[in-house]
């Protein structure tokens, strides 16, 4: 009985997940209003801000809530996204792909843990659709799923000159994907690397303050 119980889950979540997608991809985020995809006052103003290329806005970190409300980063209270769900993530993905003026971009903490890879991947599909951005920040994050979701991004933004890494751990896998990264972005001029934790074929090893240039 259980074991039925178990499975009937799993089919109602995959179902769900998949209507979902369906739902997304059909969505049209051109005519969308921020007030229906997102409650939170900052979110709304952020959007608002990518959708109409303010010259003012030219730095966005992604975070999550308790980050951006705690006591941390100062750029993260003023620039900071929080995610809702699916929908507002995929606004903003789009959001970004379109905007022009974007200079800093950073993902900061652990931001998806309880979010589907699916209801991420129009966020990742936003990012690689950009040109604008020139330094990417990846702080208190999976690198390993960053780099491997954004390879368009690195291959094909000529603009993005430098990488600061900070307070990641990077293990085999992660180091791999970040090679290939750095590899096929040609306009990167600098990695800047801060208290990284490097785990990778039993030798642990701490990496602080390291720029590569």
């Amino acid at each position: 009985m259980c074991a039925m119980q178990s499975n009937s889950v799993d089919f109602i979540n995959d179902f769900s997940r998949q209507f979902l997608q369906v739902i997304m991809e059909a969505y049209d985020y051109e005519t969308s209003k921020v007030k229906d995809v997102t409650s939170d006052k900052l979110n709304r103003k952020i959007l608002r801000c990518l959708r109409k290329n303010d010259l003012e806005f030219d730095e966005l970190w992604v975070c999550n809530r308790d980050h951006r409300e705690g006591n941390f980063d100062e750029k993260c209270r003023e620039y900071g996204y929080s995610p809702d769900g699916a929908f507002d993530i995929g606004l903003l993905g789009y959001f970004i792909g379109k905007n022009t003026i974007l200079k800093e971009f950073a993902f900061w903490g652990p931001i998806f843990q309880d979010e589907d890879i699916d209801d991420i991947k129009p966020l990742f599909k936003g990012v690689n659709h950009n040109r604008s951005i020139q330094k990417l920040f990846l702080e208190y994050c999976s690198v390993e799923e960053i780099c491997h979701s954004l390879s368009l991004f690195f291959e094909n933004n000529h603009n993005l000159s430098e990488i600061v890494l900070e307070q990641c751990v990077l293990g085999a896998g992660c180091i791999h994907q970040l090679s290939l990264a750095i590899g096929s972005c040609n306009s990167l001029k600098c990695i800047k690397v801060e208290n990284i934790a490097v785990h990778a074929m039993g030798d642990d090893r701490v990496a602080a303050g390291i720029i590569i240039s």
